[in-house]
């Protein structure tokens, strides 16, 4: 054995000591060489496994084949590179994405692993058509639609449209570089005509050729200034201004208001004179709505200052709005509730009813209860009527306007066969297709004994007492061809006519001809109107409040002034005027009296040469049909005789008939005509 003592051994110490140190360090550095690497691989680890929202594949039915290349990167992303799904998982995933017509292109491959490979291939031969999808993306950019205003929000949706189809065929490798003019020609037509004219004006050199670039830059830059230049309306923004010395915070707020009117009875957009549901309302209930809103009685608006507008009532010619007149007794009806008790002074208005056959597409007869509406342009039919008939109604848009100028929308119509149980004639009838016509008609059940009809008199509809579904309207083109001669006027008030399918009843029956006893009337709203208002006063209102207001000027006095005169004296004028036409000498007069005016001027005339003021006489008169008011008050007064026939000098006359008409008679004595 050998021992060193000394330096030596000393040294061979520290040299073992030197080595242990650096076998030490080594494996410190290897340490923390794996623990940065673990850490390494904590992050990744962490990273991958962040929670992400789920991706949702849309479906797709290969009608467009644009739509194929997004679907296919995005199932290949997210099914495809997943390592942890086998070919046959692969393929029920696929399946479950693909729908109509994309679905039968693998829907009979057997679900196993191999066909997985296949189905794609099969998919990418079927949809992934290059050549189609280049000629997709140049039709889009030939059919981009006109351009009717160049605003801001056009011209965006526009430029967006545009580089979309171009950034389409970039990535399909299409030299859209190189087409610059092309494009450009095909782009600028589709512009307004105030856009295309500002492209070519702000051109910087027409020598040179213009870019694609720079006219997609020019209609953006056009958009940002019409977007900056643009009025702001109903919006408010805050502004903070720099913060002052003193640490205070200014606020500027800068608003706008909506100069819109919104009527103050229904709050809708429309003017207060135009609003239906205002017209529909009592005189009396228009009257105190404007007076608790503090309208003016005038222009029915807000204003503290004096109206600028004169008219007067259409009606009374008294200086207020003619929706505020109120007829007299000022008192209105009570309001009537169905549900309690009828008013003794309500009569039951009958509108003319009538049975019909209807004959079905196999031929069978259906019996049905129709309304005969004079009043109306257009026959109406229930959608149920039609199915039942098992009809195919035929599209057709229309409008049918109603009470109030309302618009019903109408989108298809079909053709209604009739056929009348009296004579053997038959109608073919075109009827607008709705869900409902109206309530059963009569709306009240009454006694037939008590209305004492003729016996020998046969009535199109039997049951007009009973109330009744109307499935069906006939309007005026169906009345005009089934009325015929023969009307009877009773005394209870009703009127039957004549028609080729019977004797209709209509008109307002009186209360004794009522029979309730046996009705229970159950209404869940209550009616109020004006039972004083004639037809024909509903009807004026009606008409004059549509008339708009007009300006008022400063000779509107001398207007008025002269509309008066002229009242006063131009029946003087015409019969002085055609005086002076026919170089007639002696007095001339026009003689104005509630009816006979023409056999009153005989009187006067006969007179007058009798008593010898003159030798002959010329008498004429004339009779204009200009105003419906008069006609329908002479109706309703009973000037016009009923079966539309004038019986002069007849006992059984019970009135006459009105038209345009004119005469004129010369008067001479009898010696000096023979003479």
């Amino acid at each position: 054995r050998l021992s060193l003592d000394g330096p030596w051994e000393r040294g061979i110490t520290a040299i073992g000591q030197s080595s242990d140190d650096a076998t030490s360090r080594h494996g410190n550095r290897a340490g923390c060489e794996r623990q940065l690497k673990t850490r390494v691989d904590s992050e990744r680890h962490s990273i991958s496994t962040c929670k992400l929202p789920n991706i949702e594949i849309s479906a797709y039915d290969g009608k467009d084949f644009a739509q194929f290349k997004p679907f296919i990167d995005l199932f290949n992303a997210v099914i495809d590179s997943n390592q942890s799904l086998s070919n046959v998982q692969k393929l029920f995933y696929l399946r479950k994405y693909l729908t109509a017509d994309a679905l039968s292109v693998i829907i009979n491959l057997p679900l196993v692993n191999e066909s997985y490979p296949e189905a794609i291939k099969l998919l990418e031969k079927r949809f992934d058509n290059e050549t189609r999808l280049i000629s997709n993306h140049i039709n889009v950019l030939l059919d981009l639609p006109q351009m009717q205003k160049g605003t801001a929000a056009n011209i965006r949706s526009f430029i967006s449209d545009a580089r979309q189809q171009l950034y389409a065929l970039k990535n399909l490798k299409q030299p859209v570089e190189t087409w610059d003019m092309l494009l450009i020609s095909i782009l600028s037509r589709k512009l307004d005509s105030y856009t295309n004219r500002a492209y070519h004006l702000d051109r910087s050199s027409l020598d040179k050729l213009p870019t694609l670039e720079e006219f997609l830059s020019f209609l953006e830059k056009r958009a940002v200034a019409l977007e900056d230049s643009s009025p702001l309306q109903n919006t408010c923004y805050e502004g903070k201004s720099a913060k002052l010395n003193n640490n205070h915070k200014v606020t500027n707020i800068v608003t706008k208001s909506n100069s819109k009117r919104n009527c103050p009875f229904c709050s809708n957009d429309h003017p207060i004179y135009s609003c239906p549901k205002f017209k529909m309302a009592s005189s009396s209930q228009r009257v105190k709505f404007a007076a608790d809103n503090k309208l003016c009685t005038t222009c029915l608006r807000n204003h503290t200052d004096k109206c600028k507008y004169s008219f007067k009532c259409q009606v009374c010619q008294n200086s207020h709005n003619t929706l505020l007149h109120e007829d007299e007794p000022k008192e209105a009806e009570k309001v009537i509730s169905l549900h309690s008790n009828i008013s003794t002074n309500q009569t039951n208005i009958l509108l003319p009813t009538m049975k019909v056959k209807l004959i079905d597409k196999s031929g069978q007869e259906i019996e049905v209860k129709a309304l005969l509406d004079c009043g109306s342009q257009v026959s109406i039919v229930k959608r149920s009527l039609v199915n039942k008939l098992d009809l195919t109604p035929v599209a057709q848009d229309s409008n049918i306007i109603g009470l109030g100028n309302t618009p019903n929308k109408v989108s298809e119509c079909a053709n209604i066969l009739l056929q009348s149980n009296l004579y053997n004639v038959k109608f073919s009838v075109k009827c607008h297709v709705v869900e409902t016509i109206t309530t059963n008609l009569p709306q009240n059940y009454f006694d037939v004994r008590k209305c004492k009809l003729p016996r020998n008199v046969q009535l199109a509809d039997d049951d007009y007492n009973k109330p009744s579904e109307i499935v069906l309207l006939l309007g005026v083109d169906f009345y005009s061809k089934v009325i015929i001669d023969g009307v009877l006027k009773l005394e209870n008030g009703l009127v039957l006519q004549n028609t080729l399918f019977g004797h209709v009843v209509t008109g307002a029956m009186k209360n004794e001809c009522l029979n309730l006893s046996n009705v229970n009337l159950v209404s869940n709203f209550v009616i109020q109107e004006n039972m004083n208002d004639g037809l024909e006063n509903i009807m004026k209102n009606f008409w004059l409040s549509e008339k708009m207001p007009e300006e008022s000027n400063n000779q509107n006095l001398e207007f008025e002034q002269a509309e008066q005169c002229f009242k006063r004296c131009n029946k003087s004028m015409y019969a002085n005027r055609i005086s002076y036409w026919l170089d007639v000498k002696g007095p001339s007069y026009t003689l104005d009296v509630a009816c006979a005016s023409s056999m009153a001027c005989i009187d006067h005339a006969y007179r007058s040469i009798q008593s010898g003021l003159c030798e002959a006489a010329i008498v004429g008169g004339c009779n204009l049909c200009m105003h419906p008011y008069i006609s329908l008050n002479f109706k309703r007064a009973g000037f016009l005789c009923t079966d539309g026939k004038t019986k002069c000098f007849d006992k059984r006359g019970d009135g006459y008939v009105r038209s345009d008409a004119i005469s004129v008679l010369f008067l001479q004595k009898a010696k000096d005509a023979k003479r």
